[in-house]
């Protein structure tokens, strides 16, 4: 009996020692050097200039994680109307934690966040705001992450913003209706 629980004893320190961290959370240090791939789709009922528009919305996004706090942002918006496609692309480093004015999309501020495996991005606009999520999980493949971007109203109204190409737009719905999320090493 005593050998035999001296065997089990070894062996479940043996696998404890080499048990994956799946549920570790992820931080900051694991991405560096990391390109997240992130695509999410809205459909987007609002003004545009006044007329009633009914379009899909996507917005690809390229981050990469530098040294120190940096990110590096590349995103390309692309609207997909009744009559006609429209994409715009732009890039941007962040420093984690500095908030900072921006002129896309009739001005606001931005601030990228990482806690507890998470990134956020926050952003305001004209009139309301948004709020992108990132959440990385480990699993069996490595790092896997899933993103999400809620609108925020301001005072319930609409969201109000300077859409691609210099139209004023108002948004009255914005549905996300897919996503997709993927990181990888350089």
């Amino acid at each position: 009996m005593p050998i035999r629980q001296a065997v089990l004893a070894s062996t479940c320190a043996a696998f404890v020692a080499v048990a994956p961290a799946w549920g570790q959370t992820v931080t900051l240090e694991d991405l560096r050097g990391s390109v997240i791939e992130a695509t999410l789709v809205f459909e987007q009922h609002g003004l545009a200039n006044g007329r009633f528009v009914s379009d899909t919305y996507r917005v690809d996004r390229q981050m990469t994680f530098g040294s120190g706090d940096t990110v590096q942002d590349n995103v390309t918006r692309t609207v997909e109307g009744a009559k006609r496609t429209r994409r715009q692309s732009g890039s941007g480093s962040y420093t984690l934690g500095q908030a900072r004015e921006v002129s896309n999309f009739g001005g606001g501020h931005v601030v990228y966040l990482f806690s507890n495996g998470a990134l956020t991005i926050l952003r305001t606009y004209k009139e309301g705001g948004q709020k992108v999520e990132i959440a990385f999980t480990r699993d069996p493949a490595g790092i896997g992450c899933s993103i999400r971007a809620p609108y925020a109203r301001e005072k319930g109204g609409d969201v109000q913003m300077t859409g691609l190409f210099g139209a004023h737009l108002q948004h009255w719905t914005q549905k996300q209706i897919s996503s997709s999320c993927r990181v990888s090493k350089r």
